[in-house]
């Protein structure tokens, strides 16, 4: 068997309740907003993300700034049966309880008020 070659990462899958709050958090961070589109039922997303076909869902797509190529964030909010569940805890939840980068002067970023859940550390 032949050994398997990521060429790149892509995106990141992010679900929330509340886009209105999310986006501007993002924003903050310096990622800019490349799409934000309403995804009907139908519209041919749905086996790749394990949902069923009469879905809706809003997606905005974010990217750090720059020419940056991918990977960007696909951030989801579903309208029809809205998003449901609680936040993970902790790291040691089963999923992606973290995403990582990297900015400038995390102090900086610190004090315009981006809550941080622990303790920064190199």
């Amino acid at each position: 068997m032949a050994d398997i070659r990521i060429r790149q990462m892509v995106h990141a899958n992010i679900c929330v309740r509340d886009m209105e709050k999310t986006v501007p958090f993002y924003e903050r961070l310096g990622f800019e907003k490349l799409a934000d589109q309403v995804f009907e039922a139908g519209a041919g997303v749905w086996r790749g993300l394990g949902l069923e076909d009469n879905r809706r869902f809003r997606a905005v797509f974010m990217n750090s700034p720059g020419d940056n190529p991918p990977p960007f964030l696909d951030i989801i909010r579903c309208l029809d049966r809205p998003t449901a569940g609680d936040v993970y805890e902790a790291l040691d939840n089963v999923g992606i309880a973290r995403l990582c980068v990297e900015v400038a002067d995390v102090d900086a970023v610190a004090a315009q008020g981006v809550e941080f859940v622990g303790p920064v550390s190199p």
